[in-house]
């Protein structure tokens, strides 16, 4: 989509999908079934559908509501286009916010529209995809996941994500994301299920903390300093965060602490 199709044309918001009750069934079969296999992110698309709610309405409705959420509906820039522009992410400075994240793709093989793509397809079986706005929304949030873990220095191991989602969780409340938290506490040992516990809530303390993620212009922010980036967007170093360290690993292996 061009990033001037709405420039010079009002903003009209289709109306909002009604909110829909839990499928309680779906959803811990869902959930079962990532906790299983944590790797099928397909899965989490299909928790958010089955978690029904209003989903990430009330996060459009104050992204729609805000100067800079305006903006950035009028303008349209293409965050998985800027994150997908490897050549431009690598002349960019040591230590900036771009090469770390660029770093970050190439260690894991991540592609940029990855997480959108799935997205996209999950959207487009139960008509997510009908308002141009909306989707434009969902696209620019979904894509922010990876960047997330680069301003975090949570991993993408299931410890990793467990910890990203309880950061994600204040800043783009959901159902779904309760859920998506609860498996992911699921899959943290049991023999330190107190710490595992106090890692998580001081996670998402450090989300809550943290400026409107959803309205910060990413495609501006990469050539700047990573530090800086982190302080602008009110996001506390991982060592205050996470004085005790954070944790890495997968089920099964051996989890260990990491000194930010």
């Amino acid at each position: 989509m061009s990033a001037t199709t709405f420039a010079n044309e009002p903003l009209v918001f289709a109306p909002a999908r009604p909110s829909r009750p839990i499928d309680w069934r779906s959803a811990w079969r869902i959930l079962k079934e990532l906790i299983d296999d944590p790797d099928r992110t397909e899965k989490v698309f299909e928790l958010f559908d089955a978690a029904g709610g209003d989903g990430h309405e009330r996060c459009f409705q104050g992204f729609a509501a805000h100067p800079e959420g305006q903006r950035l509906l009028r303008e349209r820039p293409s965050l998985v286009d800027a994150m997908a522009d490897r050549d431009a992410l690598a002349a960019l400075p040591d230590g900036s916010f771009g090469r770390a994240y660029l770093d970050f793709a190439r260690a894991r093989d991540f592609a940029a529209d990855g997480l959108v793509e799935i997205n996209r397809e999950a959207n487009a079986t139960n008509g997510e995809n009908d308002d141009p706005h909306r989707s434009y929304y969902g696209d620019r949030v979904t894509a922010m996941h990876d960047l997330w873990h680069v301003l975090t220095d949570y991993g993408t191991d299931q410890a990793g994500e467990a910890t990203l989602l309880a950061f994600s969780l204040p800043q783009i409340p959901s159902r779904g994301f309760v859920l998506l938290v609860l498996a992911g506490a699921a899959l943290l040992p049991k023999s330190q299920m107190l710490r595992c516990q106090t890692h998580l809530f001081r996670a998402w303390r450090r989300g809550y903390r943290a400026e409107r993620l959803d309205l910060a212009r990413y495609e501006e922010l990469l050539p700047l300093p990573i530090d800086v980036v982190r302080r602008q967007l009110g996001i506390e170093p991982a060592a205050v965060a996470h004085p005790g360290g954070i944790l890495r690993g997968n089920d099964g292996d051996e989890l260990r602490w990491v000194t930010a």
